[in-house]
């Protein structure tokens, strides 16, 4: 078993190749969801697929407002087939402190640079006023609706963007 990669995303690619074993991601209810690497990286792939089609070019940043699990998963090795670069930026916590983590989220969004945000169906509704302000050129998308709008054929897209560059950005408190 060669564990050699150069970069996540050939981890990730030989491990859908080679692995039975799943993921399993604990939610807030307690509940399990588990998934195997090969549907971990169709999906992810098929995000891939949507981010060059809309445009955004290699090494460009994309903002990840996604609390952990399936979701920011897929998101994370998607942006990173994409050739770009992905940057966590934490989802609000607390309801209370909405204006101060918006403030916190433009100055994330616009120290990075960030292309495109994605996000769910929940904080989305609270990334208007960051995208704007930031701005952030290509908006901002819920990882759903960049899996729906993928094509069929997601499952043989060959990617030649460079996936050798920096892996991810973090911000920390």
């Amino acid at each position: 078993n060669n564990l050699n990669f150069s970069n996540l995303v050939e981890l990730l690619e030989t491990r859908a190749r080679t692995s039975k074993v799943e993921i399993s991601f604990l939610k807030m209810t307690g509940e399990t969801e588990s998934y195997s690497y090969s549907k971990i990286y169709e999906d992810a792939k098929k995000v891939a697929q949507e981010i060059i089609t809309l445009g955004i070019p290699e090494s460009s940043v994309v903002a990840l407002f996604l609390p952990t699990g399936y979701q920011f998963c897929i998101a994370f090795f998607g942006v990173q087939i994409a050739g770009c670069i992905p940057v966590s930026i934490y989802p609000p916590l607390k309801l209370a402190n909405i204006s101060e983590w918006k403030n916190l989220a433009t100055f994330e969004l616009r120290d990075v640079n960030a292309a495109l945000a994605l996000s769910d169906s929940k904080i989305i509704k609270l990334l208007g006023e960051p995208i704007l302000n930031a701005p952030v050129k290509f908006g901002a998308k819920t990882v759903k609706s960049m899996i729906e709008s993928a094509s069929p054929t997601t499952a043989n897209l060959k990617l030649d963007r460079n996936v050798h560059q920096i892996a991810f950005l973090q911000f920390s408190s």
